[in-house]
């Protein structure tokens, strides 16, 4: 069962990935700011049609740069997995471009995973 929902949560963050990607693309590199729930400028924007949820119903974490400008802007966005240790999460940001699996989640107000 846990190796299920570690699917949906690889699959999920391959979605909001993509539309943070698409995102980058149409709004001068830029990713968005981040909101309340995280990721629903996406949907706003419409590179998402919905945000997904993480299988214990709550949001997918997303941290952007404090200031996105002409010398860049950064993001990160991580999700829990169930089939691995507590606190592991799957992760993504924009320096590294991969997705990983982390021992725990990105610290508060940084912008690479762990």
């Amino acid at each position: 069962i846990n190796q299920a929902k570690d699917s949906n949560v690889k699959g999920d963050m391959s979605q909001i990935v993509l539309g943070l990607k698409a995102y980058l693309t149409l709004h001068e590199g830029k990713y968005p700011d981040v909101s309340s729930p995280p990721l629903q400028n996406l949907v706003v924007s419409g590179d998402l049609d919905e945000i997904p949820q993480q299988q214990d119903g709550t949001e997918y974490d997303y941290q952007r740069s404090a200031t996105c400008d002409s010398s860049g802007c950064e993001a990160v966005v991580w999700g829990k997995l169930y089939n691995a240790p507590a606190n592991t999460v799957w992760c993504w940001d924009s320096e590294d471009h991969k997705f990983k699996e982390s021992a725990s989640p990105p610290a508060v107000n940084t912008t690479v995973c762990p």
